[in-house]
């Protein structure tokens, strides 16, 4: 679970971060502003049915996402129900909007999830780290595969998109390989962990991860589903931030560009610094728009326009959230974590 904090020192901390994000969106707007791209977007066509369909496939994102924690869960071996995924999915959807960058909803569903298996608590609380492992290497995966295609049709990429590609190749081969080995039996002994738990920050959860690393080799076919599963959603998240490019009026990549350049995108959201990937998310699409000919400022848009719709999908779930205020409450007490304010 994460490390308590002092009241003072997570409002600070969460005000940085809220800063960083705040300094990279300003930046963004004031570039679009130079271009006038805010005049573009006003006064060209868009396409509202594709931007719909952009919605629909971030409302399938966000459900698989539920869905593929629950197999991770059940390879663990921890029980959860498609229902209780669900139901606890859609709660932390919404506490990301709700409570940016103090707590996320990671936290609260290792939280809830723990406190209601005591006998299976630290392989509760890996399910989270695990989840987002997968989808990491999946991120990985996707962008190396768009990018060796791109590569063998001969599409032309500046220098900094050919290094990028071929990182990404790199750890689409190694990471995958080493995660291998450790599921090879005898791998991961007493001694390994207590290695690992020396290890500075992050030694403490990685020990606690290998620790039920048994549990992940009993469940590995829950794990390989919950991998295709991450696939699947990865693939419809690519969907929608091409969709959105096209409902708007600016020139944008096509399909498979996209497939290269939106895990990017979405890995350096993945930046504890950024809260819930604001900044990050809309700067990197910028830029890496342009190894394919958009214009500068593009990319943010169309970033902007697929956090538009996430926010779109935390308003369908933020009924649930609202009439489960007490779960809410009691999970982050657990953890220590102020909960967010009430509604008026």
């Amino acid at each position: 679970m994460p490390e308590k904090r002092s009241p003072l020192k997570r409002h600070l901390l969460t005000l940085a971060k809220l800063l960083v994000g705040g300094l990279i969106i300003g930046w963004l707007a004031w570039q679009a502003q130079q271009n006038d791209k805010f005049h573009e977007l006003a006064s060209g066509q868009k396409n509202w049915g594709v931007l719909g369909l952009a919605f629909l496939g971030a409302c399938l994102t966000a459900g698989l996402s539920f869905v593929r924690w629950r197999l991770v869960a059940l390879a663990a071996g921890v029980p959860l129900s498609i229902g209780e995924a669900l139901r606890l999915g859609a709660l932390g959807y919404t506490l990301n909007f709700v409570s940016p960058g103090s707590v996320g909803g990671d936290v609260f569903k290792a939280a809830v999830l723990a406190r209601d298996r005591p006998g299976r608590r630290t392989a509760a609380i890996t399910t989270i780290v695990v989840d987002r492992g997968l989808a990491l290497v999946s991120f990985m995966i996707s962008a190396a595969v768009a990018f060796l295609v791109l590569w063998a049709i001969g599409t032309p990429m500046p220098a900094d998109a050919r290094a990028a590609g071929w990182i990404a190749v790199s750890l689409a081969v190694v990471v995958p390989c080493g995660l291998a080995v450790l599921f090879a039996p005898g791998v991961v002994t007493p001694a390994l962990v207590g290695r690992v738990e020396l290890l500075l920050a992050v030694g403490g959860l990685l020990s606690q991860i290998l620790m039920t690393w048994a549990d992940y080799r009993r469940g590995f076919r829950w794990l390989a589903a919950a991998f295709g599963l991450c696939v699947v959603g990865h693939l419809l998240l690519v969907t929608s931030f091409y969709l959105v490019a096209k409902g708007l009026p600016f020139s944008s990549p096509d399909w498979l560009e996209h497939a290269f350049i939106v895990p990017f995108a979405c890995l350096s959201g993945a930046i504890p610094i950024f809260p819930a990937g604001l900044g990050a998310v809309e700067g990197t699409l910028a830029y890496a728009y342009q190894w394919f000919g958009a214009e500068p400022g593009n990319g943010a848009f169309v970033a902007f326009g697929y956090r538009l719709a996430t926010v779109a999908v935390a308003f369908i779930t933020a009924p649930y959230y609202l009439t489960h205020q007490a779960l809410v409450k009691r999970a982050l007490a657990d953890v220590d974590i102020e909960p967010p304010p009430e509604p008026a």
